[in-house]
């Protein structure tokens, strides 16, 4: 067993065609082509609360996330709870629970584009790793600044060990969170779509607020190396519909499961994709390409309420970073000049917001 774990939770539920299992394999696909002498294993957890479900099984006749990567560690989850976008953080969990030093977990929805494998020894072990958020009214109003995407994070166990209970802890606060939401609705302090949108994302601002409780360091990945959505890039689709990608990341890019149906191969599609690709293509397809353009995540620079993490302000140099790399070495250069200056006009701002909630 190495010391480093890259992660991945698949959980297939009730309803799904399979949209994730197609993810997940083509995720482990592109990984496995860039992969050379890794310093990681990839951990994949599995549970599903279909009855007597088999992940052991040809997915659409062809992809079988058993079989077709003997070397991925695939554990079958225990996971039994009906919230599905809890179950990255108990696997995260457990993962710690197996030994390893270092968990880096990511989504189903990405690609690969390097061997990530320096980004376990870029990345500090003092401070939990993600990507944020740009500000949105409902963060601004329940946070009181930008919310973190869990998409991919980055810890190390001697963190980890500082938290408690760490799953229950998860999810104690993610309740803790949905009451003050509803207390907020109730105030016609947010609106009821601003109300439902954060009862969805609340699983990943759990985890952020609860760091922040317990004053654990939140430092901002470079979005050069890894990016969500917004920074997402542009799909290429030869004569027979073959993908090639450009304007991404360099390392890995989520392109966020709403984007599926036009990255994926199309020997990926499940019959869902199919119709939102057929579509799409219709209407946004044109001279071969797929431009995605979502709304721009932002990053730290852009949050009036950057201010709230000293350590955040230091990861402005990280978003700088640049890497290179011939043949199998890889080198990285950190710009060290912080794009963010001293803002006590975002500290004020941040002051006053949280003086406000104290009265709701």
């Amino acid at each position: 067993m190495k010391d480093n774990a890259l992660l991945f939770s698949l959980y297939h539920h009730v309803g799904s065609n399979g949209e994730y299992i197609s993810m997940l394999h083509y995720s482990l696909k592109t990984l496995h082509e860039v992969m050379s002498n890794s310093n990681f294993d990839i951990v994949v957890f599995l549970c599903s609360n279909k009855k007597d479900f088999s992940f052991d099984f040809n997915h659409l006749d062809k992809f079988n996330i058993v079989k077709d990567y003997p070397n991925v560690k695939i554990f079958y989850s225990d996971y039994n709870s009906k919230d599905a976008y809890m179950a990255k953080w108990y696997h995260f969990e457990k993962t710690f629970e197996l030994g390893y030093k270092k968990v880096f977990y990511f989504d189903c929805d990405t690609i690969f584009l390097q061997d990530p494998s320096f980004l376990f020894t870029k990345y500090t072990d003092e401070s939990f790793w993600c990507l944020f958020e740009g500000l949105h009214s409902k963060t601004e109003k329940l946070l009181g600044h930008a919310g973190i995407n869990s998409g991919h994070f980055l810890m190390h166990k001697d963190l980890f060990r500082k938290i408690p209970k760490f799953f229950e802890s998860v999810l104690k606060t993610r309740t803790d969170l949905n009451v003050k939401a509803e207390r907020y609705l109730n105030k016609n302090v947010i609106t009821g779509s601003e109300y439902e949108e954060f009862l969805y994302f609340s699983e990943q601002y759990c985890a952020q607020v609860l760091l922040l409780s317990l004053d654990i360091p939140i430092k901002e990945l470079s979005y050069k190396e890894l990016s969500w959505g917004g920074e997402s890039g542009t799909v290429i689709r030869d004569d027979n519909e073959n993908p090639t990608y450009k304007n991404t990341p360099s390392v890995v890019w989520h392109y966020t499961t709403g984007d599926a149906h036009r990255v994926l191969p199309l020997e990926y599609h499940t019959p869902f994709h199919n119709l939102r690709y057929k579509s799409d293509k219709l209407k946004e397809y044109k001279d071969g390409l797929f431009l995605l353009k979502e709304k721009n995540p932002g990053s730290v620079e852009n949050s009036p309420f950057g201010a709230l993490y000293g350590d955040w302000r230091e990861s402005a140099s990280s978003s700088s970073s640049t890497t290179n790399q011939t043949g199998n070495i890889i080198t990285t250069t950190t710009t060290t000049t912080s794009t963010l200056n001293t803002d006590n006009d975002a500290l004020k701002m941040y002051k006053l917001k949280k003086a406000k909630s104290k009265e709701i």
